[in-house]
């Protein structure tokens, strides 16, 4: 007896930003390299069960710019922050306290977002500790204890920042 066979559904495969990135760069490196053989080497590279569609390596390579100067590869999806100029307020006032080697915690990151929100007209925020440690993350920023008084201190994951 013949049981009809139907083609499986081919699994999604989801690229990280590293992958993307790196599809990017061989494609500079090797002009000359087609969709397909580009896809060969990234399944190679990054050891992945299938390799990427000719169509996902086309779309890729035209917004070759954009993955090209993301400067965070772990993730895989590009967010953009709600209230960037909040964002970047905070990051230059705790690479200032960083700089002075000035303890700062936690409660001190989010009543200082939450002067720099009231002073830009931000009034849609939650400033909880979710949304702290979300911006910390984005920004390579790790609270360390302090073992002589307690306090905290923050050190940069990454000294030199991109942006």
């Amino acid at each position: 007896m013949n049981v009809p066979t139907f083609p499986t559904k081919r699994k999604r495969l989801e690229l990280s930003i590293a992958m993307k990135k790196a599809v990017c760069t061989y494609k500079k490196n090797h002009p000359q390299a087609s969709q397909e053989a580009i896809a060969a080497v990234i399944q190679k590279q990054f050891s992945l069960d299938c390799a990427p569609g000719r169509a996902t390596i086309g779309d890729i390579l035209r917004e070759e710019e954009k993955w090209l100067n993301v400067d965070n590869e772990r993730s895989f999806r590009l967010k953009s922050v709600k209230h960037p100029e909040l964002d970047k307020a905070l990051l230059l006032w705790n690479n200032d306290k960083v700089a002075h080697n000035a303890p700062t915690s936690d409660e001190l990151l989010i009543e200082q977002a939450k002067s720099f929100g009231e002073k830009l007209g931000i009034k849609d925020m939650k400033y909880s500790h979710g949304w702290l440690d979300k911006w910390k993350n984005r920004n390579g920023i790790k609270v360390h204890k302090s073992k002589n008084n307690g306090a905290t201190t923050n050190r940069k994951r990454n000294v030199q920042q991109k942006r």
